[in-house]
């Protein structure tokens, strides 16, 4: 008999000459493993899967977050630090000219936005932010509005200084 291992599990996810693909936490790895397989484009390059197994959701997902920043997988969006990334916000659109928000200037930004708007913020793209809003796994809350969902910008905000904190502290244990 197998014992099942208790706790939440630090995935990574290997391809080819074990190029490390993505890393990830789960509680339930089939159901998260399916997701993969069906939405992600890349699924057919895995070759591999590791699982450490961590006590406590918290813990893992602290775990992962240090990870993908000190590993940087081939496509962990949520948390990776790319060269040239801008920290804080990483959108790079021009001034909406009518108005007057800029994305690069947290100064202009409104109280809510929609998850788009805060995808861009948060260097996601559009139907990767949906598909993590719809599962509950976007990177900060997201709050139903009537019929549309929304962020607050201080939410973004928080998360991008976190971000920026992280990756201070990983660069000077790096050092």
């Amino acid at each position: 008999m197998i014992a099942l291992a208790e706790g939440t599990g630090l995935y990574r996810i290997f391809g080819d000459e074990d190029v490390l693909l993505y890393i990830g936490v789960s509680d339930s790895f089939g159901v998260r493993w399916k997701q993969h397989a069906k939405v992600q484009p890349w699924w057919g390059e895995v070759r591999r899967l590791e699982v450490v197994w961590i006590h406590g959701r918290d813990e893992a997902e602290a775990a992962e977050r240090a990870a993908i920043k000190a590993e940087r997988p081939k496509y962990n969006k949520i948390h990776a630090v790319r060269p040239g990334d801008q920290l804080r916000p990483r959108c790079t659109e021009p001034p909406a000219a009518r108005t007057g928000f800029d994305p690069r200037d947290s100064r202009t930004w409104p109280a809510c936005m929609d998850v788009p708007t805060a995808a861009r913020c948060l260097g996601l793209g559009r139907s990767r932010a949906y598909e993590l809003a719809r599962t509950g796994s976007f990177p900060v809350p997201v709050l139903r509005i009537g019929s549309s969902p929304r962020v607050t910008c201080a939410s973004v905000i928080a998360h991008l200084e976190a971000e920026r904190r992280e990756t201070a502290t990983l660069a000077r244990t790096a050092a």
